[in-house]
């Protein structure tokens, strides 16, 4: 791609006199990441593990792994990727991680390389043995040496296990090309793809009350609270869609992260963590920008007012923030490249960007989720319709790419619920080519919003028929909406009205 405009990185002066003093003082520890962040150098999260020799840009040269411990002298090894199965998340485990006692245990695909002796670098930054395998068909139960894992630190990122080259078949040495903060990607699908669906939630208004922008926290937009955060963990939720305003977090194009929003952003990811849900951080602007004071004006990608790359800088400089945070990196799922990319030509417009944003992110991270909106509002019936089978040529090398789309019950699939005359299988009936699709192409799908109001019997009918079919095809569900400050909302799951709605994503994902 085009080299990017030059960042202009803020002073302290200047950037007090933007923010008042109160503010600055609470963002000081964020002045000097945010600052590299604005740069474009990528930011190393204290503590991380990097290995290996890197040359001026950072980037790692190729380790001549030679012997590691527990292998045999002069056996040549080479590093093989897990992520804990997300699926195992009941009784004992918690989103692949152990927890009924104290024991070090994680589940991942089975693999042949694994064995008792060899080494792993785990995503909390402790290196260490594995003392025993157990293989139960396609999962494998692994044991390490030392306390017991913390599954915000652990669950869904990588665990590096050092093996020898003749067994990892399925392995990936070490390359160049790879950022020296992260593992080496390994070829073949996608780790995110699981049998069963998870239950997931959107919470909180950040991104909204866009007739104002940027806006004032607590007038304007809503972060969900402590208290609610913690109230979803308890209904079950594993991971939490939130979302926020391009305008609010990057007040010019190409320009710096404004550090106020950008703490609060990480400090609500911190509240997630600290109740073990995993955050997918959702940029909720329907690939549009605007320079006034109000959404209605935001010009959209692709445009001379919004050129191809914009949505990339800002999404890259998102992971970045969250990166050099490692608190909120432990809580970080991954980014949702844009909510429902609408009023574009056309899904080749998508389509380009995607890939920009997708480029762009993996300069920084190799790990986290990248969840890519179906062109034209997402929506799930229309998936094929709209041209979105493109959307499965995009590239990852880090192969965590995610199709995300939208599914309302009521008659134009919007979510306005006008009248209860509603088939129960109309959900489950919208979603079956879509799933199709990205199934034949090795794609792992989710519906990154799905609701219906709970007071309407035929609306829940189809609501719960379509959990269960998502559910059952491994597709992530996550709820529309945990709202606190819009409970009036046809589809708050915050209303008492509403609890039918709610108890039906807990029954299905019991």
């Amino acid at each position: 791609m085009a080299e990017m405009p030059k960042i202009v990185v803020l002073t302290d002066d200047e950037l007090t006199a933007l923010i008042d003093s109160s503010v600055t003082k609470a963002i000081a520890p964020l002045s000097d990441a945010i600052a590299k962040i604005n740069a474009g150098t990528p930011a190393t999260t204290p503590g991380q593990q990097t290995g290996g020799e890197t040359d001026g840009n950072g980037t790692q040269s190729p380790v001549d792994t030679g012997s590691a411990p527990g292998q045999p002298s002069g056996q040549e090894t080479t590093t093989l990727s897990l992520v804990p199965n997300e699926q195992v998340t009941t009784g004992d485990w918690n989103l692949g991680v152990w927890v009924a006692d104290d024991a070090a245990r994680i589940s991942v695909a089975s693999n042949p390389a694994l064995a008792k002796g060899q080494t792993a670098a785990l995503p909390d930054g402790t290196t260490r043995k594995v003392i025993n395998v157990e293989v139960f068909n396609d999962k494998t139960s692994v044991t390490f040496e030392g306390n017991k894992l913390d599954p915000s630190k652990v669950a869904g990122k990588a665990v590096i296990f050092t093996v020898p080259k003749s067994e990892g078949s399925s392995a990936t040495p070490v390359t160049p090309s790879v950022p020296a903060n992260d593992p080496a990607p390994v070829a073949g699908s996608n780790p995110n793809l699981a049998p069963k669906g998870l239950f997931c939630v959107n919470i909180g208004q950040a991104g909204g009350g866009e007739t104002v922008l940027p806006g004032k926290a607590g007038t304007n937009y809503f972060w969900a609270s402590a208290a609610q955060i913690a109230r979803w963990a308890g209904f079950g939720a594993k991971k939490a869609r939130v979302g926020i305003a391009w305008e609010r977090i990057q007040r010019k194009l190409f320009g710096p992260l404004d550090p106020g929003y950008s703490k609060e952003l990480l400090d609500n990811i911190k509240l997630h963590g600290k109740v073990g849900l995993k955050v997918l951080v959702d940029v909720h602007n329907y690939v549009g920008y605007t320079t006034t004071n109000t959404a209605a004006n935001r010009q959209k990608i692709g445009t001379a007012a919004v050129p191809h790359g914009a949505l990339a800088d800002v999404d890259a400089k998102i992971v970045a923030l969250i990166k050099s945070d490692p608190e909120a990196y432990a809580a970080f799922y991954g980014i949702d490249l844009c909510n429902e990319p609408v009023g574009i030509p056309s899904v080749d417009v998508w389509v380009k960007e995607a890939q920009l944003c997708i480029d762009e992110i993996r300069k920084i991270d190799m790990q986290c989720a990248i969840a890519v909106e179906s062109f034209d509002w997402a929506t799930t019936a229309s998936f094929k319709a709209k041209g979105n089978e493109k959307l499965f040529t995009l590239k990852d090398p880090a192969n965590r790419i995610e199709i995300h789309t939208h599914l309302y019950m009521d008659e134009n699939a919007g979510g306005g619920y006008g009248h209860d005359n509603i088939d129960p299988q109309v959900g489950v009936n919208r979603m079956k080519e879509c799933i199709a699709l990205c199934k034949k192409a090795g794609f792992k799908h989710c519906l990154g919003e799905v609701g219906a109001p709970g007071f309407m019997p035929n609306a829940l009918a189809a609501l719960k028929n379509a959990l269960i079919y998502a559910r059952d095809n491994g597709s992530d569900c996550y709820a529309w909406w945990a709202t606190e400050t819009a409970k009036e909302n046809i589809m708050s799951l915050e209303a008492d009205r509403n609890k039918p709605a709610l108890d039906a994503f807990r029954e299905v994902f019991k």
